[in-house]
């Protein structure tokens, strides 16, 4: 008796498994990182199907799907970022911290109303300000998804990104914490020997 109220609802989420499995089989995914070389050192791109591109002294990546209009700045391709028939286009601003400047941005567009770019920006005097952007993210130091959309096959794409953080003035930090708190506690111990 058990077992056949269980069979009912086993049954409906195998077949929801099934599905799944047979859609996520025939749509296109995609993951695409743009890391960022420490001391502006360059950018490098990665994507799970094997791309591994690094544009040394470099602070803008410009990745395309295959076909791409001549003249256009290719350092890399990646196949299903999707077309322009999805109509979608993002611009992605990344801030250094909460109401900070502005670090990085991504910047998904078309060329000549055909070609899908993904355009990775570290340079201040490239980034984009005629579009407003779809987002704002606070950058983190570690690699982290700043934008996820379906392209015109009807896969997924996801994009992540992880800046430069400057480590130099974090690590000034960390004495300068250490020299507070010894200083704290002499105080405390010329304070306990007084008394």
């Amino acid at each position: 008796m058990f077992s056949l109220r269980l069979g009912k609802p086993v049954k409906v989420v195998l077949a929801a498994f099934a599905t799944l499995a047979l859609t996520a089989g025939s749509a296109s995914a995609r993951v695409v990182n743009f890391i960022e070389l420490a001391n502006e050192a360059g950018i490098r791109m990665t994507a799970d199907n094997g791309a591994d591109v690094t544009k040394l002294g470099s602070e803008v990546f410009y990745l395309s799907s295959p076909f791409v209009p001549s003249g256009y700045p290719v350092d890399a391709t990646v196949n299903q970022i999707g077309t322009s028939t999805s109509g979608f286009e993002a611009l992605i601003n990344i801030l250094e911290s909460p109401g900070g400047p502005l670090s990085d941005q991504v910047w998904l567009h078309h060329i000549n109303s055909v070609f899908t770019v993904i355009d990775f920006i570290s340079d201040p005097a490239q980034f984009v300000t005629s579009v407003a952007p779809f987002a704002t993210v606070v950058e983190t130091g570690s690699l982290q998804n700043v934008l996820n959309y379906t392209n015109d096959q009807g896969g997924n794409v996801s994009i992540y990104v992880q800046s430069d953080i400057p480590e130099p003035a974090t690590a000034l930090l960390f004495p300068i914490a250490l020299a507070g708190l010894l200083a704290n506690s002499r105080r405390q111990m010329k304070k306990a020997a007084s008394v």
